[in-house]
């Protein structure tokens, strides 16, 4: 790992754009390009020490019901061997289900099948934003003039699991996801999402394969699958590899989603980030247009690290006979 301010290098996904921390007291920063894919490559230290040790800092402006004890622990030689007696996260059954199922198929989700892609759709129908300990107030903790929030709740080699947050108007570029299945939750607040699929020279779809091109085509054929406005009650939603591959979000209003990320993008393979840029305007853009899309790395785009507060998976309850518990994802 690196020092604590900053993630791998390898995780940024703009290939050579340099990391800046942030001067907002977060453990985070922003890509020199502006990067999707590195919001979602790692976390921090602190968060993957949190994560794997089960714990974490009470925080009494999270909303969560974590409990400190009165003392830290590395200060009581009589709890530094008791997990037990360490801060109790907060739980949510309708969260606990959906990491349950993600356990118990963790094998299978390099490949999902209509059964488990339909498991994991059930799960996420129940989840609402207090199951996460959010309310519509955590886009008060933007800072970064792009007005987009980054919540990291699991990072590990098969799935990402995370949130974004959108102050009004803000916008998510239009992006890939090659080979990958995103399960996704909007939690609150309204967006509008525009979803394309790349097209081959015959004109059928093209899925969005893994994979590193040596020689990309700069303009491509895309078809526009849908045009939907999402909110401002909690809806689900679907893209998969051959499905609405790619997507832009523009926030109409104060939003949060949750993602479910299988598998999650990862440049060693071939699963890098990639931005377009339709050569139409946006606002024009409607269901089953064809346009012409170019490659192209977004320089003011970014996020910004927020504290999240929730339910994490238990990474200790492992099933018997499965890996170690720093290996379940």
């Amino acid at each position: 790992f690196r020092s604590p301010r900053f993630v791998s290098h390898r995780s940024c996904f703009c290939r050579g754009s340099r990391w800046h921390g942030t001067s907002h007291g977060m453990e985070g920063g922003s890509c020199e390009e502006g990067c999707l894919g590195l919001s979602l490559a790692k976390a921090t230290w602190r968060q993957l020490q949190m994560a794997f040790s089960g714990g974490r800092e009470a925080d009494s402006a999270s909303g969560g019901d974590a409990t400190e004890e009165e003392e830290p622990a590395q200060h009581r030689p009589d709890l530094v061997d008791q997990p037990a007696k360490r801060l109790r996260l907060p739980t949510s059954p309708a969260a606990s289900a959906l990491f349950e199922v993600l356990l118990q198929h963790r094998s299978q989700l390099s490949d999902v099948s209509p059964e488990l892609a339909q498991a994991i759709q059930q799960r996420l129908d129940a989840l609402q934003a207090s199951d996460f300990c959010l309310g519509a107030d955590v886009v008060r903790q933007i800072s970064d003039p792009g007005g987009i929030g980054y919540l990291d709740i699991f990072q590990g080699p098969d799935v990402t699991l995370c949130i974004f947050v959108l102050r009004a108007g803000a916008s998510i570029p239009l992006h890939d996801h090659p080979g990958m299945h995103v399960f996704g939750r909007l939690l609150f607040g309204s967006m509008r999402v525009v979803s394309m699929d790349l097209v081959s020279d015959d004109g059928s779809s093209s899925p969005v394969p893994p994979g590193v091109l040596q020689h990309p085509p700069r303009r491509e054929m895309a078809q526009v699958r849908s045009v939907e406005v999402m909110g401002p009650s909690p809806r689900t939603y679907l893209l998969t590899p051959c499905e609405g591959n790619l997507h832009r979000l523009d926030a109409l209003q104060d939003c949060a989603f949750f993602d479910v990320v299988v598998p999650p993008y990862d440049p060693g393979r071939g699963r890098d980030c990639t931005y377009f840029k339709p050569e139409v305007d946006f606002a024009s853009i409607t269901a089953g247009q064809r346009v012409f899309v170019e490659r192209y790395h977004p320089r003011h785009f970014s996020t910004q690290l927020l504290h999240y507060p929730g339910p994490r998976p238990a990474l200790h309850q492992a099933s018997a006979g499965s890996r170690s518990s720093r290996e379940l994802y």
